[in-house]
């Protein structure tokens, strides 16, 4: 048998038949369990691993702090490495996409962050959850390609659900979130899907408030708009 035939999930948990060497503990999450794995496992997957075991100068512990990751976070990512698909439907904490897509990052995992993006995509962004979702895009934001996603998508959520200028400003108007994150979302609209959706003082003069001015340069009308106006 090859190796392309071998279960590598065997090879998880404190039961494997072949003995860890290397533990991740995780300090500042009380009564978290440390997660064992194998350095040649990481190390094949990860070139940051095989720099960290292999090395000029390998690590010599064999019992490894980390504190820059939640345990959940780092053990989806090890699972990754010895063939586990995470199971993205039972994410109900969205920020745990981006823990994740954040160590892929780090470990120069690029199938893992691939993984993450795919299944980014396929969330189903619902008036319930915009508003978590797109705070986390932005608290992300260094993250660009997720955190763009993210965005990407609340603005295409807004456009289907609320295509009208009457329909987003009332969402608008019942938003509880940062209106800096609101007004990038509004931004790739105009880039994306501005058509028809804007209007502006020229086309309705007696409107108070015009989404338009905060979005584009020109209204489908093609009207010049120049800035904010709150009159």
């Amino acid at each position: 048998m090859g190796l392309k035939n071998v279960d590598c999930q065997k090879c998880l948990g404190r039961n494997t038949r072949i003995p860890h060497d290397i533990s991740f503990t995780f300090p500042d999450e009380e009564d978290s369990e440390d997660i064992g794995a194998h350095k040649m496992m990481l190390a094949m997957v990860s070139e940051v691993f095989y720099g960290q075991f292999y090395g000029s100068m390998p690590e010599a512990k064999n019992i490894i702090p980390v504190k820059d990751s939640a345990r959940e976070a780092f053990k989806i990512m090890i699972e990754f490495i010895y063939d586990k698909t995470p199971d993205w439907a039972r994410f109900t904490d969205f920020e745990l996409y981006f823990e994740v897509y954040k160590l892929a990052d780090f470990y120069l995992i690029k199938n893992l962050e691939s993984a993450v993006l795919y299944a980014v995509q396929k969330l189903e962004i619902t008036e319930t959850n915009f508003r978590e979702l797109s705070i986390c895009a932005d608290r992300y934001d260094h993250l660009e390609k997720l955190s763009n996603t993210v965005l990407e998508n609340c603005a295409l959520f807004l456009c289907e659900n609320f295509g009208s200028f009457e329909k987003i400003l009332e969402f608008i108007n019942i938003y509880k979130g940062d209106a800096g994150i609101l007004l990038k979302i509004m931004r790739m609209i105009r880039r994306d899907h501005g058509q028809g959706y804007y209007t502006c003082l020229d086309c309705f003069p007696n409107r108070i408030f015009t989404l338009c001015k905060f979005c584009i340069e020109t209204c489908h009308e093609g009207h010049q708009v120049n800035g904010p106006t709150d009159s």
